[in-house]
């Protein structure tokens, strides 16, 4: 059997080299170029072992845990920014990969200067991927542990490099944690990554935020929705402690590692990797050379129904497709004049929970500035008109962080759900295009959108304290020759005025971050949206532009072009059926 899965791979790899050849003389320099990326793939023996999920569910320190080493950098904050994908080599390393197709060697140090939001902003550096290699076990035999920036309440740019890589994934680490549970964001995400990959192993982190019924109680719901969205039970979900077990790992504690639940999950990857990772890998590179047959056969369709139609009659089509569109271009003005209009109501219903917020903390500012007072009454006054004020400041900060942090969470549910609808309308309006591909040419494309996520990008900070011209007297320049306790109850009411006005500018602070964060996020989905629309219907005309020219050739010219387009067409079903033919063989294989 090993025979013959070798001999399978060779096949597969000389049906690759054919068939990127074949695109390549077909003017299909983008998908050729992600056959290449699969095939150096294939000869190097990688399998691709994605790790995905939300943000802040805990990703990055379990790659750590799984390494054994504090590699790359975790925050509380939304971090990585980048692809980084990770594999064995003797030598430790680090190079950057650029979009221009330079790269660098860095150091380790260097690391968060590349990788992270807050060090490589929006990706300004330009990096297109970070390799690392390390001669840790776990990575031995070709396994790639790959890092993915969060999806859904995070950096808009971080979600689509997020979803870009998924096609490359051979198997997936899905990370949920109990705080909170598996959200609507998550689960669509979830349906994507199964369309993508066969196989999901499924970590339930932050388990030690629960008791132990509690626990139990978190993985029996997340395992019910994860079958609901997954249309299929016997889910497996490995719950752990993902910061305790690096810790354990890091000082060899086998003890901690074990309680930490992370031995069990450690286990379930090696016998994976054992049994079925050569098997799936080949499967998942077969698979993806079915679905770039599927991507070019139905641009060739095209060609080839155009082609085979008279001058008139094509020239009439192209007509009817124009005039057809007509209707796709006021159905997309429409669907995005609704969708800006939600977007300004969900702007609103800020405005609505920062004045419920502001009358929140009056009584809570009463009754702080009381019980400080108090701790503070045998100060001098000067100090205690420091003290007072810096605690005052330092416990709203803390209310508003709080609120925030709940408000952030909402409204990128809340603008998720508004994409949610409104993709499944525009999505529905790119189907019309092909629709009018279908009726008019009887082909069939495929282009369709993705729901994005509310971008965190903010340079949104909490500021309270007075500034302005140090010459106006104060409270407490005045209250230096008054007696103590007039002075006391001076400065207390200053305090509690003071106290007020900041409420009031930091929630209009708060209010322009959430409504310029949401319309930069609103703008990019238009763009995204308008750019795929205008891709799809400009690769039909550019097909029926060329027919059309084709026409004017003489007849001898003009069957030369269309035998050979036959031919291309024949080709292309013959590599299909050798990639369908590879699949039943390794299925066969598999099976005995």
């Amino acid at each position: 059997m090993l025979t013959q899965a070798y001999s399978l791979e060779n096949e597969l790899k000389q049906t690759y080299y054919g068939f990127v050849d074949f695109i390549r003389e077909k003017g299909y320099q983008d998908i050729a170029g992600r056959m290449e990326e699969e095939l150096k793939k294939l000869e190097d023996n990688l399998f691709y072992l994605v790790v995905l999920g939300q943000f802040k569910r805990g990703k990055t320190t379990l790659i750590n845990a799984l390494l054994g080493e504090n590699l790359l950098p975790t925050a509380v904050v939304p971090l990585t920014s980048v692809i980084t994908l990770i594999r064995y080599g003797k030598e430790r390393s680090v190079v950057v990969r650029f979009l221009d197709n330079t790269e660098k060697n860095i150091s380790f140090n260097e690391l968060s200067l590349y990788i992270t939001e807050r060090e490589n902003p929006k990706n300004q550096r330009g990096v297109k991927v970070v390799e690392i290699t390390i001669p840790s076990p776990f990575l031995d035999g070709g396994v790639v542990l790959v890092d993915t920036p969060g999806i859904g309440s995070t950096f808009l740019h971080n979600t689509e490099t997020s979803y870009d890589f998924l096609p490359r994934a051979d198997a997936a680490l899905f990370v949920l944690s109990v705080d909170p549970p598996l959200s609507e964001a998550e689960g669509r995400y979830l349906n994507d990554i199964a369309s993508s990959v066969s196989t999901i192993f499924f970590v339930l982190n932050k388990i030690d935020y629960l008791d132990e019924p509690e626990r139990l109680e978190s993985l029996q719901f997340s395992q019910t929705i994860i079958e609901s969205y997954l249309g299929k039970g016997g889910i497996k979900i490995y719950p752990l402690e993902a910061k305790s077990a690096l810790t354990a790992k890091i000082v060899s504690d086998q003890l901690a590692l074990k309680q930490s639940g992370f031995t069990d999950l450690e286990n379930g990857l090696k016998k994976f990797f054992q049994q079925k990772k050569d098997r799936i890998g080949f499967l998942a590179t077969i698979r993806r050379g079915l679905g770039y047959c599927r991507e070019v056969k139905g641009l060739i369709e095209l060609e080839k129904k155009a082609a085979e139609l008279p001058a008139q009659d094509l020239e009439e089509k192209i007509q009817l497709f124009e005039n057809q569109l007509e209707q796709v271009h006021q159905n997309r003005k429409d669907a995005l004049f609704i969708m800006e209009g939600e977007i300004k109501g969900l702007v609103k219903e800020v405005e609505d929970d920062l004045s419920h917020l502001k009358s929140e903390l009056k009584p809570f500012v009463d009754q702080s500035i009381s019980e400080e007072a108090h701790k503070f009454n045998n100060l001098s006054i000067q100090q205690f008109h420091q003290e007072l004020e810096t605690r005052i400041n330092e416990l709203l900060t803390n209310q508003f962080e709080t609120w925030k942090e709940k408000e952030e969470q909402k409204v990128s549910t809340r603008f998720e759900a508004i994409l949610g609808r409104f993709v499944q309308k525009m999505n529905t309006i790119l189907k019309v295009v092909q629709k009018i591909s279908a009726g008019i040419f009887n082909v069939e494309l495929s282009n369709q959108l993705e729901i994005e996520s509310l971008t965190k990008k903010s340079n949104f900070y909490y500021k309270f304290g007075r500034e302005g011209a140090v010459l106006i007297p104060t409270s407490l320049s005045i209250s230096a020759f008054l007696p103590r306790q007039l002075a006391l109850k001076r400065l207390i009411q200053s305090a509690h005025d003071n106290a007020l006005q900041e409420i009031e500018r930091n929630c209009g602070r708060i209010r322009a971050d959430f409504a310029e964060r949401t319309q930069k996020s609103f703008l990019s989905f238009r763009y995204t949206f308008e750019e795929r629309v205008e891709e799809m219907i400009q690769s039909i005309r550019d097909i029926l532009k060329d027919a059309l020219r084709k026409k004017s050739l003489n007849e001898q010219d003009f069957n030369n072009a269309y035998q050979k387009l036959l031919s291309q067409f024949n080709q292309l079903e013959r590599y299909q059926d050798t990639f369908l033919w590879l699949e039943s063989e390794l299925k066969a294989i598999d099976s005995k």
